[in-house]
């Protein structure tokens, strides 16, 4: 038997009926239950007698008032702000937020065109210059080094027929290291010993 409520929502009459829960805050569908409802109680708090819509996977049913919505679920996807391409994990129940994309940029050098990301080459080429500087420092660093404690051993006349070779093959390298275009870099062999 199923219970009559009043039009203030009150049992004037006992009995059982399905209860469909919603969240308290999002207000999507959690599940139900069968309950059994008393003379002068109302339904369970967060609860309605209507049924939800089916559910369908990437849709989310979500209670309006006096009826169940069906609604975009994109939560824990990841997307990307079309404004700098940082990614973001969508946490809210709906469509995806305006300025925000799923497709990935493929560069950080990526601009949104609206439709795609497009990779900004001067940026890109920019980029690469300044990585390849660096680079070329950091392989001037390690010829300095290797080079100097072989000029004191030279210097001092205590270098090995090794070390005096040694010298002469790091100076060449730094030489051509030296050379070398950092926007079409094509680097020169470190010596071996």
């Amino acid at each position: 038997m199923k219970p009559v409520f009043d039009g203030n929502g009150i049992a004037s009459k006992s009995g059982y009926i399905r209860s469909y829960y919603y969240d308290t805050v999002t207000k999507e569908y959690m599940g139900w239950s069968d309950e059994f409802i008393n003379v002068g109680v109302s339904m369970p708090g967060c609860s309605t007698d209507i049924a939800p819509i089916e559910q369908i996977p990437g849709i989310v049913a979500v209670f309006n008032e006096n009826r169940w919505e069906q609604k975009e679920d994109h939560r824990d996807e990841t997307v990307y702000s079309t404004t700098d391409g940082e990614p973001t994990v969508v946490d809210y129940i709906g469509p995806i937020k305006e300025d925000f994309t799923t497709k990935s940029p493929n560069t950080a050098f990526d601009k949104w065109n609206g439709n795609e990301w497009v990779t900004d080459e001067k940026l890109l080429q920019l980029a690469q210059v300044a990585e390849n500087e660096t680079k070329k420092l950091q392989l001037r660093s390690v010829a300095d080094v290797e080079i100097e404690w072989r000029q004191d051993a030279v210097n001092i006349g205590i270098a090995t027929n090794q070390e005096t070779k040694g010298l002469e093959e790091w100076k060449e390298y730094r030489v051509l290291l030296m050379r070398v275009d950092p926007t079409e870099p094509l680097w020169p062999l470190v010596p071996t010993e």
